[in-house]
């Protein structure tokens, strides 16, 4: 031994207080160490071997990545013992740094240990002995009561051994809960081909697709060929843990969640397939992608060109037609011969008729040519005869099998023969009153798709029950063109007295009159005019007409009634008229002040329009109300001298084919009548020349005032206004002079029915005072 070895083993010996210090510190950063190394190990080494049993359990992953992870879990405990453990054990610090670390903690040492420590290492201490002895004396005074315990903080250690430990703990106690997952692992992870034992199935088939596609399973794959545009069902049953969802992987990369729909079946659709597609199912712990499904997409047949022949029934006149690729309307009965054209050309199938749900059959049939320079082509088709509305689609399939996945659906649209209108044109009423030995005159338009076969017309009094059927003469009106529909008129003049039996007194009875049409459709019953309670499609009916038979003095009254109202009316139009006629002359009169206003003009000459245009409606009505009168009191035949103007009046409205009142037969007939020689008898002279009054009135006079109030409107010139309107109040000069005179007419007509009621009377009781005395005189 050497003398500094002696010296430094005197120095040591000195302080064993600093060495146990120093040592039980030494001890203390070698455990945590140790700890800290021990519990990464585990810890790196835990979590790889769940990782590699997850992995493995989940992905069946294949032996080249378990052999990769048995060399990681044999480097990674290598690679971690080396970071965390050996690196850290040559690091320890020797005595100077552990007293170091003491004095970090113990900052009021003021570096006593670290002082002590180096003199302790010097083989010769610098400094006076006596100094090297008090240093080392007062480091080993203070070394017995220091604690290592707070120079190093031990959690960081423990809590990295703890969860290590855990970790480590939690992998055996799951490996010896399983033991089996647990020895399949270990001997996978070895290289072993032991599988795993499987929880969950899946069984992926495509239903529903045997007549619409080519379907060929193996244990691997199942190849699907179908048309393009077909939807293709996807149904997986899960045998064993039903997941709550399986996935379908395609090649693209594409993915899709499909949840159950109940008992572990999962059922998806392939919308309108396009393209080529692959994919595979996985679920639960099926993770094999097995069997894998292919579906080729080929170009499907389908419909190249649709032709409908139609044949209309026989009586409706009409011809045949083609109409192409579109839907159709047709008339009932009409027979379709519906021709279509199949791609490819050898593509065949049958046609499917809704609503009835019917299939028939495709047969060969010629595609007609759409125009004269094309030659038919052949295709297939059905015929089928319309009795109501229809939907039809062709299902076809070529001779690959396939068929086509969406077909068209076209439409017949069937329309009835729609059933005869009829209408009365006259009487303009459907209660009219008449006397004993007057006349009605029944005018009816019919009118009906494709003709009128017969028409009759029925009386019956209200008392009785059955009515009496007569044949009524008609006439084919002519049609405008190629508008469709046909209408006749049916026309007769009808003596009152021939409604009623000849021994039953017509005064006070009620009689009902109707008309009816057959149109020429085939299928009526013979009876069907005859019999009115037999309703039927062919037959249509016009509103009853009641006609009321009255004694000639009730007659009488009661056009004295009308008459009384038509003068009301008269009237109030005379007072519209001079309303009117003042507005106009107070636009006149603003126009001739010193400062006009054009806009203002305007628009009270609007206004005025407006106001006589009224004037000119309420006229009208009074015209076709006198019309009405008039015609009512010449067909009743009150005069016997009247017969003349009856065969003209009759012979003028025969020409009405509507219920519209024409205004130019009354105005011929009050011509006619009004010239030298044919002035017309008795009241209706009377009520002709009040109606040829209000005709003036109606049609001449207010016309004229309308005229030239819209001249003025529409000018824009204040003088030309000016001229208008004073053109305009001229003419209400003359339309209220008319009105002024119809009034008196109205009144006259009031006083000569009083005198005629009068006179009435007088020979009444004169005839009575007669016939009294002649019956006293035979007495005698």
């Amino acid at each position: 031994m050497t003398p500094h070895d002696e010296q430094h083993d005197s120095a040591l010996a000195r302080t064993p207080a600093v060495e146990r210090l120093l040592a039980r510190l030494r001890a203390r950063l070698t455990r945590q160490v140790w700890l800290f190394g021990i519990g990464s190990l585990l810890i790196a080494a835990s979590i790889w071997l769940a990782f590699a049993f997850l992995a493995d359990w989940a992905l069946h992953v294949p032996t080249g990545v378990r052999w990769l992870h048995l060399l990681v879990l044999v480097a990674l405990p290598v690679f971690v013992l080396w970071r965390e453990l050996w690196r850290h054990l040559r690091r320890r610090p020797d005595r100077s740094g552990l007293a170091v670390l003491i004095e970090r903690e113990h900052p009021d040492l003021h570096e006593l240990l670290v002082s002590a420590v180096q003199l302790q290492q010097q083989r010769e201490p610098a400094g006076a002995p006596e100094l090297v002895d008090r240093v080392l004396e007062q480091a080993e005074e203070r070394a017995r009561v220091l604690d290592p315990g707070p120079v190093l903080d031990g959690r960081p250690s423990r809590n990295r051994f703890a969860l290590g430990a855990a970790l480590a703990a939690g992998l055996i106690a799951v490996g010896l809960a399983q033991p089996a997952y647990t020895s399949i692992f270990l001997q996978r992870l070895v290289g072993g081909e032991v599988p795993w034992p499987q929880l969950t199935r899946l069984e992926v088939s495509i239903p529903n697709l045997d007549d619409r596609a080519r379907i060929e399973r193996t244990s691997e794959a199942i190849d699907v060929t179908v048309a393009r545009g077909t939807d293709v069902p996807v149904l997986v049953r899960a045998e064993g843990k039903v997941p709550r969802e399986v996935t379908l992987h395609f090649a693209g990369g594409h993915e899709v969640l499909v949840g159950s729909s109940g008992g572990g079946v999962f059922r998806t659709m392939l919308r309108s397939c396009q393209e080529d597609v692959s994919f595979h199912v996985t679920g639960g712990d099926d993770r094999n992608g097995l069997p894998r499904v292919s579906i080729r997409v080929l170009e499907p047949p389908d419909v190249g060109g649709l032709a409908i022949a139609i044949e209309p029934p026989a009586y409706t006149g009409l011809p045949r037609r083609v109409e192409f690729d579109h839907d159709v309307e047709v008339l009932a009965g009409t027979h379709l011969s519906v021709a279509m054209l199949p791609h490819p050309a050898d593509a065949v199938g049958r046609v499917r008729i809704l609503p009835v749900d019917r299939e028939l059959e495709l047969t060969p049939m010629d595609f007609p040519a759409a125009s004269a320079e094309e030659a038919p082509r052949p295709g297939l088709g059905f015929e089928w005869v319309a009795e109501s509305s229809l939907r039809f689609r062709f299902e076809l399939h070529d001779a690959s099998g396939l068929s086509n996945p969406d077909p068209g659906l076209f439409a017949v649209q069937v329309v009835a023969d729609r059933t005869p209108e009829v209408q009365l044109i006259s009487p303009g009423r459907l209660e009219i009153d008449t006397i004993p030995g007057g006349a009605l005159a029944l005018r009816a338009r019919v009118d009906d798709d494709f003709g009128i076969a017969r028409m009759v017309w029925t009386s019956r009094p209200a008392a009785d029950e059955t009515p009496t059927v007569h044949p009524l003469a008609f006439a084919d009106l002519p049609t405008g063109g190629d508008a469709p529909g046909h209408a006749a008129i049916g026309a007769e003049r009808i003596a009152v007295d021939s409604l009623l039996p000849a021994d039953r007194d017509p005064e006070g009875e009620l009689v009902l009159l109707s008309v009816r049409a057959q149109d020429n459709r085939p299928g009526a019953p013979e009876n069907a005019l005859e019999d009115p309670g037999n309703e039927h499609p062919s037959v249509g009916t016009a509103p009853g007409l009641r006609v009321r038979i009255v004694s000639e003095d009730e007659f009488m009254q009661r056009l004295q009634d009308r008459l009384s109202r038509l003068r009301i009316k008269a009237s109030e139009l005379e007072q519209l008229q001079a309303q009117k006629q003042q507005r106009t002359a107070e636009l006149i009169a603003a126009l001739e002040s010193d400062e006009p206003e054009p806009g203002a003009s305007g628009a009270q000459v609007n206004a005025a329009l407006t106001g006589q245009r009224r004037v000119g409606g309420d006229a009208s009505v009074i015209t076709r109300e006198l019309a009405a009168v008039l015609e009512g009191v010449v067909y009743a035949r009150i005069e016997e001298q009247g017969d003349a103007l009856l065969e003209d009046l009759d012979a003028r409205l025969a020409a009405a084919a509507t219920r519209k009142f024409e205004v130019q037969p009354w105005i011929d007939l009050a011509a006619t009548w009004s010239e030298p020689g044919t002035t017309a008898p008795g009241l209706a002279g009377q009520l002709l020349s009040i109606l040829d009054l209000s005709l003036t009135i109606s049609e001449t006079d207010v016309p004229a005032v309308v005229a030239a109030l819209e001249r003025a409107n529409e000018s824009l010139d204040l003088a030309q206004i000016h001229a208008n309107l004073l053109e305009a109040t001229a003419a209400q000069d003359v339309a209220r002079g008319h009105m002024d005179e119809l009034l008196g007419r109205l009144a006259e007509w009031d006083n000569f029915q009083s005198i005629l009621s009068l006179t009435r009377d007088i020979l009444n009781r004169q005839k009575s005072l007669r016939e009294r005395t002649a019956e006293f005189a035979r007495e005698k």
